[in-house]
This record gives C-alpha cells, structure tokens and sequence, in this order.
C-alpha cells in the first residue's frame, strides 16, 4: 500500500509536499463542454437575436487546471519557500467575457474536474515576502506543456531551457514561477 491510502492526497500532490515536480504539473488539462460552455450573462437582456455559443474556444480553455494540479503547485511552492502563505481560489466568477457571456460549470468540481483556479498569496523568498498570483492553467498548459519552458528571460539568467522543474523569478514586484530544464548554471 502506499503512503498516500486514506490521505485524500494524490501521489502527485505528496511528492509536491516534498518539494518534487509530480507528473500531475506537467500533464496538460484538457476541457470538454461536459465540464463548461458559455451561457449569457444576463439572458434577459440579450440583443435580440444574439445567441451565445456553448463552446469555449482553446486559448481560454488553456486556463482550466484541476484542482489536483492547483494544490500540487501550492504544495511545492509552499515546501520550498517555507512561511509563505497561499490560497487557491476559483477565478470563473470574478469576470465576465465579452459579448455577454460567462463561463457555467457543468462538472462536478472534483479533484480531477477542470475549472478556473488561481493561486495567490506571500511567497516567503530569500530576499523577503513577494506577493504573487499564478493562473494554474496558463502556468501548466500554455508555459510548461505548450511552451516546453522555452524563456528567454530564464535562460539569461542562467537556467537551462525545458519543464523539468519549477523557480520563482521577480517580475514587476511579483513573485513569478517559469519551468526551467534544471538548476541554475554556475
């Protein structure tokens, strides 16, 4: 049996509490419209014959993560920046998209369920607490799937390119995570 029997935790989730890039944060999340469509943002005062489309088209949908994926993250960054203090929230309902729509739920929210999370909170870094705010989705699908880690900005740092593991970088005051193929070179 592993460790990981009646925890609630996921492999993935306790190999980030130990400070381990898991499979779960480099899979990407995919959506379907069993999970979220578009409806109308106030349906009773639609242009007349403006219709919402139910489908989500894939630049957003590459924002959805599960919320496995939003607790592996806050568990690494919180094992490797010890006394930061961070929340994963849902995001969906803080916005509207134009022309008259949100995003409805359809699934059931679970662990494995994609949705709209973000993470934000204090990074406790070395040279002092950084806020931050991380969309999971963007973060996992767009930089690290899509992406492969490609940065310019983390390679003149001195980091090899790739998605093999995850740094904090101060961008605008804000602590940022970017993939990174490996440690920092010498």
């Amino acid at each position: 049996m592993s460790d990981e029997t009646n925890t609630g935790l996921t492999p993935c989730i306790t190999a980030a509490m130990k400070g381990i890039v898991g499979d779960c944060l480099k899979t990407p999340t995919y959506i379907s419209q069993g999970d979220a469509i578009w409806v109308a943002y106030d349906p009773n005062h639609l242009p007349k014959g403006y219709v919402v489309d139910p489908k989500i088209p894939f630049s957003i949908q590459l924002e959805f993560s599960t919320f496995e994926q939003a607790q592996a993250l806050q568990a690494l960054l919180e094992s490797r920046y010890t006394g930061s203090t961070l929340a994963i929230s849902d995001y969906a309902g803080n916005f509207t998209y134009p022309p008259y729509r949100k995003i409805q739920y359809l699934n059931d929210g679970g662990l494995y369920a994609p949705r709209l999370y973000e993470i934000k909170g204090v990074l406790n870094l070395p040279e002092g607490p950084t806020p931050t705010e991380i969309h999971v989705g963007d973060f996992i699908n767009r930089k690290g799937v899509i992406m492969g880690g490609l940065n310019p900005y983390t390679e003149a740092l001195g980091y090899p390119p790739g998605n093999t593991d995850i740094v904090i970088v101060g961008e605008m005051g804000m602590g940022v995570p970017e993939w990174v193929g490996g440690p920092k070179n010498a």
